[in-house]
This record gives C-alpha cells, structure tokens and sequence, in this order.
C-alpha cells in the first residue's frame, strides 16, 4: 500500500512536469525563431477564411494560451513565424490540448493559397496525423525562407476551448508524446491496481461504496484518455459521433459513480434523506445529460450541470466534515478526499472561463488522483476497521461456541449425575413405601399416632418420587426431546387413576367427562402432564374447596381442563407458571423444583396439542382453568 502511495504522490506532480515539458511559443528565439499570436472571435461561428482576410485590423495580440468555455463562438489565431538565417526549415506545430471539435490549420502552398488541414471530433479528419510519434493534432511547417510566415489556426469546441501552441522540431514532439504516453501508461497502471485492490477488499466486505469507487475509477480512465486525444488520435479520429458523445458520456460516468459512492457510503438514505433525494435528482439531470448527448445538446445542459455539480460537491464536503469531526481517522481521509477534489475542480472553471490556462489533462489527472489517493486511504483503513472488527466478532463467536459446547459438556454430566442418583433414591424408596405397606397391613391395631406416622411416611416417600420422576423427565427432555406414541386413551379412566394415586386430596373433584370418551396420546407422558396439573390444583386450592375436570370433543380433536380456585390479592402471572424452574413465592416447604407446569408445556407441544390457563375472578380469590387441546391425528413427534 506505501508503494502505491508513494507512485500517486510522484503522479501528482505530472501537471507540473506537462507544463514544464510544453515549449512556451514566446521564447523560441533561443532557436532562432520570432514569433507572435493575435486573436480575434467569430461570435457567429460562420465566417471563411477569405472573410477572416478581410478583417485583419480586427486582430488583437493574445497570448497563445486560451481558454474558454461553452460557447459557440470561433476562435482565429493569427500566428506569425519568422526564422534566422541560421535556423532550421522544417518545424511541427503541436496543438495542446486535443479535445478540439474542430481544429482548422491553414498554411500557403506553393501557389501562394492557402490551403486548410483539418482535425477534431466533429468530422472525419482530412488529413491524419504527420504520424502516430507526433500525434494528431500536430501540423508541418516549412519556413523557405526567413522572411515572415503567416498560418491561421480556427477553433471550436461544443464543450470547452483551449489552445496552447508550441513549435519544436519533430525529434522533441515525439519525445514529449513518447513521455505523456509513459506517464499516462504509469497512472492507468496505478489506477487500474487500486481498483484491483478495492475489488478484492468488496470480495471480503461486500459493500456497494466499493463497487461505486470502481466504477469512478474505470470512467475516470476513460474520461482521461478522451480528453488527453491520444486515444482518439489512435481509434476514432474517423469516427467523430462516436468520440464525441464518448467525451461527454465519460464526464457524466464518473459524476454519477461519484456520487453514488457517497450516497453508500455515507448512507444518505438512512441518515440525510432530504440530502439523499437531492442526490438522486442530481444524478438523474446528469444520465439526462448523457441521453441528450447524441443530440448535440450537451453545449446547452452542461452549464447546469456544471453549477449543480458544485453546490453537490460543496454539500458532500460538509457532510464528509460532520463525519470526520468522529474522529474516525477512514473519514478524516475521505473528507480531504472531497476538499481536494472541490479546490481543483474551481481551478478548472477558471480555467474554463479564460481566468487562466492549465493543461487540460494535468489538471484533470491531478483532481482524480489525489481524490483516488486519499479516497483509498479512507477506504483501506475502513477496511482495516472492518477486519477487525469481523476478526472480533469471529472470536467472540468462537468463544461462545466453545462456552456452549461447555455448558453442553456440563449439562450431560449433571444429567448423568442426577439420573444416577435419582435411581440409586427411588429404589430405596421404593423400598420404604412397600415396608411401611405392609407394616400397615399387619399392624392394623396400632394406635392412632402410629397410624398418622405411617401416612407421612407413605405422602412423603410418594412426593419424593414425583419430585424424582420429574427431574428424570425434565432432564431426558433435554438430552432427547419427548416421543410421543399416540394411542387411543381413555381420558376419564386415565384422570381416576391418576387421582386415586394422590396420597392426600382434601378437595372435592367433579369429573364431568364420558366414559367412552378418548383422545390420542402417548398414555405415559400424558398422565403424568394429568398428575402435575391434578398435583398443582390440589396444592395451591384452599381445603374443601372443588376440583373439576371437564373434557368433551372439539373441532379436530379433544378438549379438556382441570380447574381450581386460587387464593390471591393480586392477579397470578400465568406467563411466568410455565417457565423452567419457577416458584410460586407463597409456596413453603421444599416439595416443588418448579418443573411441572414446564413439563406439562414440553408433553403437550410434543403431541401437538396447545395449553392455555384462563384466569376469572370468584369470590374470595380466582379461578385458575388449565385447558387443553390434543389433536386426534397428531403425527408421532420428536
């Protein structure tokens, strides 16, 4: 990247060098030549020649350095050469710029005529080049004799006029070209690296501002080697509607591709919309202008967008500003980018309103590399940040994968763990509840006491064991989600089973379902969903109170609900109930892990059924209704 830095630093200076490298027209005497330039301006556009001849007095000495901007005026250079003695004949004219419509050369012939050599974009070229080292916009000069010389240069341009003359021997032109050639070569090279560079760097991120700053560069390329003629000289000197309307589309191109990479990259839509639909319009006057092209239009649209193109860069510079006051060093680079890129572009309106003269295409290569420079720095180091950034996010993924992968590896040793103990309990439990039942049944005539002790033992050996059966549950529930076999079941029979396995029922129950009513489910998992929901309205019921059970057939499948009255100030957070080792805060004692009603959740989700619990107010409390619904073709789920 430092080496790519350092090679756009050396081709900022190119400018620079071009001028120096352009011989300036006034001193030439150090080769024996005098010279002078006079101008005068066809505001009509129409005069010949022969009317030009006529109006010698209308001349004014100008320097050969001109410029101007759309209009449709022609310009008559006067120019008058005279050689020493000891000077040579043959000299080249060399014409700068190239982006000449219409550029006219008019020298006399051997019969004393004048006689017009022409070049430009607006026709096909009458007579080519001397040759492709001196280019095509170079013309012969024969000096016979040293008395003075008089050859008239028209020119006229459908966008900008500029002329800067110079007259050399054909050695020193072709090396100055064979110079601009390298030079341009370099900065294509350089550019085409950068957007390489870019395009990789869109590969890894994929953001839209990358493919924009493509696009700017590649229409930028295209945009220089229109202007800079050499292209043209080369491919399409005999194709001028085609050079023509290149010239301008290139231009309109890269204004477009800048702006849409401002609008990515800054997000306007997101963060400026007013800015944004601004942008938007702007953007659709410029593709007007590039439809409008191929009409000859662009002379009248293109001050417009001249105009529009400064307050939009003016705009784009202070919201580069506002993001750089960040901090954030990527947008530090990306507004001196902008700033740089609006300095150079009033330099060349200058230029274009005659304020000044600079070679067209230094000035245009140093707005493009400079702003790709520090456009590129921006973009790298946004890149940088985004690696980071992405290198970070890897890591923190990394991290909570390998956390997971650890609370997984802790999960199935507390599930080994607990599912063994549980065992090693329930057989001794087991143990205990059959002693005691046959303690019971051989000790009938023991006293009371006794008899109360025996019923405790048995009510706590029985909540031990559901407390185990629903650890076993909840944790082979995690390791392998439930499988639900559904069979025909007799709701009403499976319900007074469950019940009359409670050791203790204190309340009322009313079991309103038919006998020959059933439903489809896995008969195990679902009468232990029965026996939690049965144990829970026991549980938190006031004594005496009623239990009812109510079950009937439903659209598609089977309805039922268990419900109790509730004891509470306040309305119970049913959502809460559900979830994985909650407690109700007025339970006491140690006889619940909060699992049941989650249980009963993960049984019914597994059969395909829904579960809901419906809250009225009664007197005294709330009525709490778990009611459920089991499809009758629920399919065997995992």
């Amino acid at each position: 990247m430092i080496r790519l830095i350092l090679i756009f630093v050396l081709l900022a200076f190119t400018p620079v060098w071009s001028i120096a490298q352009s011989v300036d027209f006034n001193s030439q005497k150090e080769k024996g030549l005098k010279s002078t330039v006079s101008i005068l301006e066809d505001k009509s556009g129409v005069k010949t020649l022969d009317d030009i001849l006529a109006m010698q007095d209308s001349f004014k000495p100008a320097k050969h350095v001109f410029s101007g901007g759309f209009t449709q005026s022609a310009y008559w250079f006067r120019i008058v050469v005279q050689r020493e003695a000891i000077a040579a004949e043959d000299w080249v004219l060399s014409v700068k710029p190239v982006t000449a419509n219409d550029l006219r050369f008019y020298s006399l012939n051997d019969t004393n005529q004048y006689e017009m050599q022409q070049v430009g974009s607006l026709f096909i070229a009458s007579v080519r080049a001397i040759d492709q080292q001196l280019g095509g916009y170079s013309f012969r000069l024969s000096l016979n004799n040293t008395t003075p010389h008089i050859f008239y240069v028209r020119l006229k341009s459908r966008s900008t006029v500029q002329l800067k003359v110079s007259i050399n021997t054909a050695a020193e032109i072709s090396q100055q070209n064979k110079n601009r050639k390298l030079l341009l070569a370099v900065l294509f090279g350089a550019l085409l690296m950068v957007a390489i560079n870019i395009l990789l760097m869109w590969q890894q991120v994929n953001y839209k501002f990358y493919i924009a700053f493509i696009g700017y560069i590649i229409a930028s390329i295209i945009n220089i080697m229109m202007v800079e003629g050499g292209f043209i000289e080369v491919w399409l000197l005999n194709y001028p509607q085609l050079s023509s309307v290149l010239v301008d589309i290139s231009f309109c191109s890269f204004v477009i591709f800048k702006s849409l990479f401002f609008i990515y990259y800054f997000d306007t839509k997101k963060y400026y919309p007013v800015t944004h639909t601004f942008f938007l319009i702007f953007m659709g006057i410029v593709f007007l202008t590039i439809l409008a092209t191929p009409f000859d239009l662009f002379t009248l649209i293109a001050p417009s967008v001249v105009i529009l193109m400064i307050i939009v860069t003016a705009i784009q510079l202070y919201i580069a500003w506002l993001s750089g006051r960040s901090n954030s060093s990527e947008a530090c680079y990306v507004f001196f980018a902008f700033a740089l890129y609006l300095i150079i572009f009033l330099i060349t309106l200058l230029a274009v309103s005659g304020a000044m003269w600079v070679d067209p295409v230094g000035i245009l290569s140093a707005r493009i590399i400079l702003f790709v420079v520090f456009m590129f720095i921006g973009l790298h180091k946004n890149f940088q940040n985004l690696q980071r950034k992405q290198q970070e996010t890897k890591r923190e993924k990394e991290n909570a994968e390998n956390l997971v992968e650890e609370e997984k590896r802790h999960s199935v040793e507390r599930s080994n763990f607990l599912n063994l103990i549980a065992h090693e309990i329930k057989m001794p439990l087991a143990t205990i509840d059959s002693a005691i039942q046959v303690i019971q049944t051989y000790n009938k005539n023991d006293s009371k006491m006794i008899q109360e002790r025996y019923y405790r033992v048995r009510v706590s050996v029985r909540q031990l064991n559901n407390l185990l059966e629903n650890i076993l549950t909840a944790e082979r529930d995690e390791q392998l989600p439930f499988y639900a076999e559904s069979k025909p079941v007799a709701l009403k029979k499976l319900i007074k089973r469950v019940l009359a396995e409670q050791v203790t029922v204190q309340q009322k129950c009313i079991i309103n379902i038919q006998d020959d009513l059933e439903c489809r489910a896995d008969r195990g998992l679902l009468g232990l969903a029965l026996s939690n929901l049965l144990k829970n309205a026991i549980k938190y019921s006031p004594q005496h109170s009623t239990i009812n059970c109510y079950a009937q057939k439903a659209t598609g499948g089977v309805f039922f609900s268990i419900s109790n009255s509730y004891l509470s100030e306040q309305e119970p957070d049913t959502e809460q109930w559900f979830k994985k080792y909650y407690k109700e805060t007025k339970e006491t004692g140690g006889s619940s892990l909060g699992l049941g009603l989650f249980l009963v959740k993960r049984i019914i989700k597994a059969h395909e059924g829904e579960i809901d619990c419906e809250i009225s107010q009664e007197k005294g409390g709330w009525r709490v209704a778990m009611n459920v619904w089991l499809p009758d073709n629920a399919r065997e789920s995992k």
